[in-house]
């Protein structure tokens, strides 16, 4: 009885994402300018023109013989695919705000956002943006991919503690909007401790890392692991600009994977801000394992990571240290199609008593994360 209670239930889930999928996927995209605010509006125009032809291309057939000439699946056969280890993992997620969050998700994959509208956290600001001006340091770039960077000064509401951060435009505004790695759980908002070591993997030019420094304080420590020479001279610039983090922030050139691998040759990388996928092959590459071990860690409270589809094999290289020391995890999962399953399972293998929570934080596909924390933790936060 319970086994077909369970089955009936499964496909009652499927049976309503396929309906919400194929009813969004036959309206006409529309472009809502305040839908985007607050970000590259020149960006999602290109976006847009492309769903646009995809949907034009859908609607008089062609596209799913492109498909079939270039051995692709659409996202909505994926679902369909995968969607016992779909179901698996979202009966993983703990809160109700995380199933929502995650079935909002799998609809807005198989269709656009231009045709479903993912839902904004109604969470309060935790950023006080006091000020903004133009970044314009001498021999640095001045955008972040196609955005111009500033720089901004601020503090947490809850902590008038001023800092600068050095960022693309409008990133205060997007962190309040869609509180990537800050969300609010239980009503209580997901951060390290006062005086917590932090691992950011995947750190970029360390706008997110500012942040975790702030919150850990003077008596904390956030290791910042890229291995872009260009992005660890931000890492640098950004200490220059808060003085008062010197022995906060520590910036690490390191690529973050489950091996620790000297490069035969450290390729310089250029002159532009990378956050996309990059050659792990030309970097010097660390596991966590090795990392806490190097670095004398006897304490962890804190891990973050956004490293362009690695994240399941840095968890794999962490696990003595996860384990060990149970911090909060803030993973993204967004950037390969088995991520839900493979990260969430991995999370529980290696420290079952986990509790799994999801957050999407972006109008579009990607910026998908899963959290994790211990139960005490979580009522003890």
């Amino acid at each position: 009885m319970n086994k077909n209670k369970k089955l009936s239930e499964y496909s009652k889930w499927k049976k309503y994402l396929l309906d919400e999928i194929n009813f969004y996927k036959i309206s006409k995209p529309k472009l809502l300018k305040n839908k985007f605010i607050g970000h590259t509006y020149a960006f999602f125009l290109k976006l847009y023109i492309r769903e646009l032809t995809i949907y034009y291309l859908r609607k008089i057939g062609i596209l799913k013989f492109i498909y079939s000439l270039s051995n692709k699946n659409s996202t909505e056969l994926w679902f369909k695919e995968n969607s016992s280890k779909l179901w698996d993992f979202r009966k993983q997620l703990v809160d109700k705000e995380s199933i929502f969050n995650f079935d909002s998700v799998l609809i807005l994959r198989s269709t656009s956002a231009f045709q479903y509208f993912f839902r904004k956290p109604f969470n309060r600001d935790y950023i006080d943006l006091k000020s903004e001006k133009i970044f314009n340091e001498k021999f640095y770039p001045k955008r972040y991919i196609n955005i111009p960077l500033i720089v901004a000064k601020a503090s947490f509401y809850e902590n008038k503690d001023v800092f600068q951060i050095i960022a693309p435009e409008s990133f205060i505004n997007y962190m309040n909007e869609f509180q990537q790695y800050f969300p609010l759980i239980s009503n209580k908002r997901f951060l390290p401790n006062k005086g917590d070591i932090v691992i950011d993997c995947g750190s970029c030019i360390g706008d997110v890392s500012v942040l975790l420094a702030q919150m850990v304080g003077s008596k904390g420590k956030v290791f910042m692991l890229d291995p872009s020479n260009l992005h660890n001279k931000f890492a640098e610039l950004q200490i220059k600009y808060n003085p008062h983090l010197r022995n906060v922030l520590i910036p690490c050139k390191y690529a973050v994977t489950d091996k620790s691998k000297l490069a035969q040759k450290n390729i310089d990388d250029g002159k532009e801000i990378n956050p996309g996928s990059i050659d792990i092959t030309s970097f010097n590459t660390i596991c966590l394992d090795d990392f806490c071990k190097i670095n004398n860690i006897d304490k962890l409270g804190y891990i973050k990571m956004d490293i362009e589809g690695y994240e399941f094999e840095a968890l794999k290289g962490g696990k003595a240290i996860i384990n060990k020391y149970k911090p909060k995890l803030a993973i993204s999962a967004y950037h390969k199609r088995d991520d839900f399953w493979n990260i969430s399972n991995l999370i529980k293998e290696i420290l079952p008593e986990y509790e799994l929570f999801f957050r999407h934080h972006s109008p579009i596909r990607g910026e998908s994360v899963i959290y994790a924390m211990t139960r005490e933790e979580l009522e003890n936060s």
